[in-house]
């Protein structure tokens, strides 16, 4: 389907005409999922008369406006675009190479945007600039996930797999209520049909964000982006098949709870609102420090080899490889 849709096209306007059919599917979903809550399952379940039907009502609201409004955060907010006067710190700028490259694996040199970028930055070939601490760029959201949006983006899956779930509930029990009431199909009217196809479709909806929802939790409570973590997984493959162990640290991680803050934001009350904006020089992630940075070095043990990790950043070339 995909590949008849972008029949033609190149990739980046194929990339972009996808990620329009996408959204389209959301809104649609979104759109015809409101319809059978407020139009035939409270209605008929509770009525709007009950204290039951007008909790259920605002539940549902406030659920669907806040998967909502995180999603527009995601996809309208600035991923976190390296910009063109981004500089090395004093202590590393020396020890850059003439064109760019990095002895310290401190920075990095983009050669499509012609920029100098900090660790843990890559360039996206859709969205044509570099982010910090990128992340991946998401199709359903038209936009990277860096370390700016992020906090929205888990949102997202987070209240998009509970409205979900919620939803599925709800028709359960309208369901269990229609067969108790001997209630007939044509009683009901096309909606009825309308309702069990939505169910279908939205119970699979919540397994696959349900999913990416733990295991981006799981990433930002290590302070993983999901390319440090295929590198990671990378050398443990290779670890299994080779004599010589490789052992890696992770030196951004500096504990669960500012690991989470580099992401979430400071203040623990807003953690769980799409508000708020993460500041990030794309080094401390989240102003927490040079620390964050240049916490737990990679070492050399006895009986292993040292492994040029992403746990120093990325090569450009590694790293726009697996963006691209």
């Amino acid at each position: 389907l995909v590949k008849v849709v972008t029949a033609g096209m190149s990739e980046e306007d194929g990339d972009f005409c996808v990620g329009v059919c996408l959204q389209v599917f959301l809104t649609t979903i979104l759109v015809t999922c409101t319809i059978c809550i407020y139009g035939t399952i409270i209605p008929i379940k509770y009525s709007y008369s009950s204290v039951s039907g007008m909790l259920h009502a605002m539940l549902f609201g406030v659920l669907i406006t806040l998967m909502v409004a995180s999603y527009l955060k995601t996809w309208l907010s600035d991923p976190g675009t390296v910009t063109r006067d981004w500089s090395p710190p004093k202590e590393i700028a020396s020890e850059l190479e003439e064109e760019g490259g990095v002895k310290s694996s401190q920075s990095q040199f983009c050669k499509r945007c012609k920029i100098q970028r900090p660790p843990r930055s890559a360039h996206c070939r859709q969205c044509g600039k570099c982010v910090l601490r990128m992340d991946h760029h998401c199709p359903w959201v038209q936009n990277c996930v860096g370390a700016a949006n992020h906090k929205f983006f888990f949102l997202f899956l987070f209240y998009g797999t509970i409205t979900s779930l919620y939803y599925s509930i709800m028709t359960f029990i309208f369901l269990a209520h229609v067969l108790e009431q001997h209630l007939m199909l044509q009683q009901l009217g096309t909606w009825m049909g309308v309702v069990l196809g939505m169910l279908i479709l939205v119970l699979v909806l919540s397994m696959m964000q349900g999913g990416l929802c733990i295991w981006n939790g799981f990433l930002i409570l290590k302070n993983q982006t999901a390319t440090e973590n295929y590198e990671l997984d990378s050398i443990a493959s290779k670890n299994r098949n080779s004599k010589k162990k490789v052992k890696v640290t992770h030196k951004y991680d500096v504990g669960w709870y500012r690991n989470t803050q580099s992401v979430m934001g400071d203040n623990p009350a807003y953690w769980l609102l799409p508000l708020g904006i993460v500041r990030t020089d794309g080094l401390s992630m989240g102003d927490l420090g040079r620390d964050a940075v240049e916490l737990q070095p990679l070492k050399e043990v006895e009986g292993t080899e040292q492994s040029s990790s992403p746990f120093a950043p990325l090569s450009p070339r590694t790293a726009d490889a697996h963006v691209a």
